[in-house]
């Protein structure tokens, strides 16, 4: 007597093709949408970054040289310094002399970040009597613009004439985005470029992400003596 089998459902092979090819089509898009959002993500966290960076900086640029020239002695010879770099002073402790306080003579500057080449950093130093004291201020700076300006709101480099101090930086993300391209001109108060987007640019550069903050600081103690 023959013995009748009972047939099993299953899958063909073209089924399975077809259901594995579905899979792999909603994977990729899970993880597009995953690696789009993550990216996001990380360019939001550095541009906040960033923005802090330009805000700390500012507060101090702006403390600092609001109080420039403070000199209730009048012998202290308190003011703005230019050159080579832009250096204030202030009589704090109002003993008539200069650097004997920790915070009366100061120096802002770009210096570059030993541990990341091709990164500068904004540096706060302090000159005393017992030595210099420096301090990074911000990172990942790419420019920072002094422009002083009389009482008429004309620029001057003549330190008895400075009234006001416009104040210009630009900063950038600490890691580049590959799909981002900046081609901005960033120019001061003034309208002159202190931050191109040809020349200086090589390499990754185009690819960060870049702000600049401007502000006009009245200096309240120049002038009133």
């Amino acid at each position: 007597m023959k013995s009748i089998g009972v047939r099993q459902g299953g899958f063909t092979l073209v089924e399975l093709l077809v259901s594995m090819a579905i899979a792999a089509i909603v994977m990729a898009a899970v993880y597009s949408s995953y690696a789009s959002q993550q990216r996001t993500y990380i360019v939001q966290e550095q541009v906040a970054q960033m923005q802090q960076n330009l805000r700390a900086a500012l507060y101090h640029l702006e403390r600092d040289v609001r109080m420039a020239g403070y000199n209730p002695s009048g012998n202290a010879s308190a003011g703005i310094v230019l050159t080579p770099d832009f250096r204030l002073t202030k009589d704090e402790n109002d003993n008539g002399t200069i650097g004997t306080d920790t915070n009366e003579d100061i120096i802002y500057r770009l210096e570059a970040d030993a541990l990341n080449p091709g990164r500068n950093n904004l540096v706060r130093r302090i000159q005393t009597a017992s030595g210099a004291q420096s301090h990074v201020l911000a990172e990942s700076i790419d420019a920072v613009n002094f422009v002083c300006l009389d009482e008429n709101g004309a620029t001057t480099t003549t330190p008895n004439a400075i009234r006001s101090v416009q104040i210009s930086i630009v900063a950038r993300t600490s890691r580049v985005d590959p799909g981002h391209t900046d081609t901005t001109i960033y120019r001061n108060f003034q309208n002159q470029v202190i931050y191109p987007p040809g020349g200086v640019y090589t390499g990754d550069a185009p690819r960060f992400r870049r702000n600049m903050l401007r502000v006009e600081v009245r200096c309240r103690n120049l002038g009133i003596l």
